[in-house]
């Protein structure tokens, strides 16, 4: 998706024990994946479970997540417009590669 920079000669310079900025990016990036990864896990949770905790047990949730049920379905109304976009984006670019 994004050109790949190149690698400035501090980019190879051991930082801390022996991990470069290269290292860390590459660790960013990962931590990055594996979130996104349980972000889909929990959304398929949500979706098989939350409308009854969320009915039946609505200060539980005000008080884990700090906000209302209404404002937690604003939240997930616009998330699911991100989401759509980023489809978007991804499918546009996939057409532009084939």
């Amino acid at each position: 998706m994004h050109k790949r920079r190149a690698l400035r000669d501090d980019d190879r310079r051991a930082i801390i024990a022996g991990f470069t900025r290269a290292d860390f990016e590459r660790l960013n990036r990962l931590d990055h994946a594996r979130n996104l990864r349980c972000i889909i896990k929990s959304t398929k949770w949500l979706n098989d479970h939350g409308l009854e905790l969320l009915r039946r047990y609505p200060q539980d949730f005000h008080d884990g997540a700090g906000m209302t049920v209404e404002e937690y379905l604003q939240a997930l109304t616009v998330h699911i417009d991100r989401c759509h976009a980023l489809l978007k984006k991804v499918e546009e670019q996939r057409k532009a590669l084939t």
